[in-house]
């Protein structure tokens, strides 16, 4: 995979982070937060797994 491609999905990991935050904001469940703290965990760990990966690429 390229740094381009990665970067992409970088980025689209980051906007749905940003979007779970938001909702999570919104939700006065204390399940629900749990559920959107997970899926966020996930795509942090995603995140990470990508940003060393482009790290890797030589451009």
């Amino acid at each position: 995979m390229n740094a381009y491609d990665l970067t992409r999905q970088f980025i689209e990991v980051l906007g749905d982070i940003d979007a779970l935050i938001e909702k999570k904001g919104k939700t006065s469940s204390s399940a629900q937060d749990k559920l959107l703290d997970d899926k966020i965990t996930v795509l942090e760990n995603k995140m990470f797994d990508i940003k060393n990966k482009l790290k890797e690429t030589e451009i």
